[in-house]
């Protein structure tokens, strides 16, 4: 933007804060409130989709202003409780064009890794450790990452705090989060006729679910 860093002293960063347009009194700001003003700039900007993340495998991105127009994925994130419905939304999205992900492979990649039995425990379970072991950011890029080409992407499981950020940060303005939801006893219902081998109350308790 132009714009000189906070590291280049108050003098400069607060005329060139007032050149691009910031309207305001703020003569007297500190350091770290000029700075707040510029974190504010660039959050307007990404959220109107005018932005890029610097970032690597293991490190949340950091977002900078940009000027790609080109740039013009839409992503849907869905997030439910148990047999909510929204594997059958997340169909109707396929259905109209766009590429459909979820968590569910990506652990099931990883429990192959481990020689582990592909079960709705065992994916909880590695789901809970990835979660506690800080990786979460890093399981939402592995669960997107085949999906990058298309320019239609929904992406089914969102569950952290973590899911819906990551996915923020990548999409901006371009991202929606939808939650689906249903009656108790419909889901109850739904359960007990796809998995009659588990309990609905245990399954639904999960910190996963």
């Amino acid at each position: 933007m132009r714009i000189p860093r906070k590291g280049a002293g108050k003098n400069w960063l607060q005329p060139g804060l007032r050149e691009f347009g910031i309207l305001g009194d703020f003569e007297e700001a500190s350091h770290d409130e000029l700075d707040a003003i510029s974190s504010a700039l660039v959050g307007t900007f990404h959220m109107a989709g005018l932005s890029e993340a610097l970032s690597t495998e293991t490190e949340p991105p950091l977002i900078i202003p940009g000027v790609d127009l080109t740039r013009d994925t839409i992503a849907v994130g869905l997030s439910r409780p148990n047999s909510a419905g929204k594997t059958m939304i997340a169909g109707e999205f396929e259905r109209r064009g766009f590429h459909y992900t979820r968590f569910g492979p990506t652990l099931d990649e990883l429990l192959l890794e481990r020689v582990e039995t592909l079960s709705r425990s065992n994916r909880q379970s590695l789901g809970i450790e990835i979660y506690k072991s800080g990786n979460q950011r890093w399981l939402c890029q592995r669960t997107v990452s085949k999906s990058m080409r298309s320019k239609l992407i929904v992406v089914d499981g969102l569950r952290f705090p973590d899911d819906f950020a990551c996915r923020a940060e990548q999409f901006g303005a371009n991202f929606r989060h939808v939650f689906v939801s249903a009656e108790k006893s419909i889901r109850r219902c739904r359960f007990e006729k796809k998995d009659n081998n588990l309990n609905f109350a245990e399954a639904s308790g999960a910190p996963v679910e």
